[in-house]
């Protein structure tokens, strides 16, 4: 296992955060939206910087309940791409989240933090390694509008 402040010296910003290409809002409080995205993440088994490029798929939901408001948030990312040692990759990232509040708020937008799983899988010799943390999804008028992975990493695990 590889200790996160580690992979915080590592870690260049990761910001997943784009104008939304195709979506959909509507008034009973659901939201699909398809991002197009390119981030980086460090190996942290070979201390690879690996560039990836794919879409993200947030799908965020709210209703009544009881008096106040429930929220939920899932978010998929499905991407490839290769690092600088010349090693190719494809990565599946999930987070999913219940909320009875916003885990905050910036201006009108609704932040959700909430925790991922991320595994990323060399089509070469690299080692294969999964990774955990925290995202915010950051939601504006019923719609999701940017997405950030916060650093440090929880966990980080090396496969061989």
């Amino acid at each position: 296992m590889i200790r996160a402040s580690k992979l915080a010296t590592w870690a260049a910003v990761l910001l997943l955060c784009s104008t939304p290409i195709a979506g959909t809002a509507r008034a009973d409080g659901n939201a699909r939206i398809d991002f197009p995205i390119s981030v980086f993440f460090p190996n942290p088994c070979n201390s690879e910087n690996v560039s990836l490029h794919g879409a993200v798929d947030v799908m965020y939901h709210t209703n009544a309940a009881g008096g106040g408001a429930h929220y939920s948030v899932h978010v998929e990312f499905k991407g490839k791409g290769s690092g600088n040692q010349g090693n190719d990759y494809v990565v599946s990232l999930i987070a999913n989240g219940n909320f009875d509040a916003p885990t905050g708020t910036v201006g009108t937008t609704l932040h959700f933090l909430m925790p991922y799983h991320a595994e990323f899988i060399s089509k070469g010799k690299a080692p294969n390694f999964s990774l955990e943390g925290t995202i915010d999804v950051g939601v504006d008028n019923g719609v999701p509008t940017n997405i950030v992975i916060v650093l440090p990493f929880v966990n980080a695990v090396c496969k061989g």
